[in-house]
């Protein structure tokens, strides 16, 4: 405390000595962090230098829970479990300067609140979804002889998992000043470009079918006894729920983004030191405006709330994800 108040002292009698108006002081450490002046009542004013980075690097690290919408998965027997979804990356950003005129009409420029960043990075997600024993009855199937019947579907010990990797390329509009001798905030909106690097999907469990056939008062199931079942009719016994799942990746993904927080510095005014460093903790959420996955043909059981040999995950008419999520950056103030 005695050093700060010699500190705000000495530069008010300065700055009263030598100019009785605000002056850039120089010391060995560069620009001084605090100035004043005093006025005709003698009050001494202290004012803090806007430190604004114009351009400035960020070392991004990301965590965050996604959610993976599909109208496949949204019936009550699908329980999700929490996924992960992990960014890392780094972006460049401009801030936009409005041009004003001292006294002497000499040009000066000042940071604006809007900035502009572009960056690259990599993100990863993970997301797993698995239902307990479930039974459902589709009435009136036709089956691949156009003969009637009453499908009954059992399934059991039923996972899945999709585990997805992107390169990505954010662009965004920043509103806020980052500065370099306060703590600040800012709020960001954008967009995010993903090019699907690696997709991988897993599932596991078995399904029972049978059909019972009212004409003639005859039920068709497979066997347990590994005879094999009725693959004509599409009838089993605790056969493989996953022998080839079929699912559509999507290798282009648009996301639109929105984020905000706080800039901490780390400047230390009482000392007259100015970092070039920033660290920026915030919150974001992210959405898909395009699909995930695409959307995959009919099963052979139509009308079935569960889909055998597809992801059920990504199938249907596609997925899109939610992420809720927390950021990290490490800016540098070029």
């Amino acid at each position: 405390m005695k050093k700060y108040s010699f500190l705000v002292l000495f530069l008010g009698v300065a700055t009263f000595t030598f100019a009785q108006k605000e002056k850039e002081c120089e010391c060995e450490g560069g620009n001084l962090l605090v100035t004043g002046h005093i006025d005709n009542d003698n009050y001494l004013t202290l004012e803090y230098w806007e430190e604004v980075p114009e351009n400035s690097l960020s070392f991004n690290a990301g965590y965050g829970i996604p959610l993976i919408n599909n109208a496949l998965t949204k019936a009550d027997f699908w329980n999700k479990k929490m996924g992960t979804a992990l960014s890392f990356g780094i972006d460049y950003k401009y801030q936009f300067q409005k041009i004003t005129c001292d006294e002497e009409f000499t040009k000066i420029k000042k940071p604006s609140l809007f900035g502009l960043g572009i960056g690259l990075g990599i993100s990863y997600l993970t997301q797993s979804e698995f239902m307990d024993n479930h039974t459902e009855l589709l009435n009136s199937f036709t089956d691949t002889d156009g003969d009637l019947c009453n499908v009954s579907l059992s399934y059991s010990g039923i996972k899945e998992k999709v585990s997805l990797t992107y390169l990505d390329i954010p662009l965004y509009l920043e509103i806020g000043k980052p500065s370099q001798v306060k703590i600040s905030g800012y709020f960001n909106v954008g967009v995010k470009a993903s090019l699907l690097l690696s997709g991988k999907f897993s599932g596991e469990g078995t399904y029972t079918s049978l059909g019972y056939y009212p004409a003639t008062g005859v039920t068709l199931h497979g066997y347990s006894d590994n005879r094999g079942g009725i693959p004509e009719l599409g009838y089993y016994s605790d056969k493989s729920a996953y022998e080839e799942p079929e699912y559509k990746l999507s290798r282009f993904v648009l996301w639109g983004s929105l984020s905000g927080g706080i800039n901490i510095p780390f400047s230390k005014l009482e000392k007259n030191y100015l970092s070039d460093w920033i660290i920026r903790i915030g919150a974001r959420i992210d959405y898909t405006f395009l699909p995930i996955s695409k959307a995959v043909s009919e099963p052979y059981f139509t009308n079935a709330t569960y889909r055998i040999n597809q992801s059920n995950m990504l199938g249907g008419i596609g997925s899109r994800v939610l992420i809720f999520g927390l950021d990290i950056k490490l800016i540098y103030c070029l």
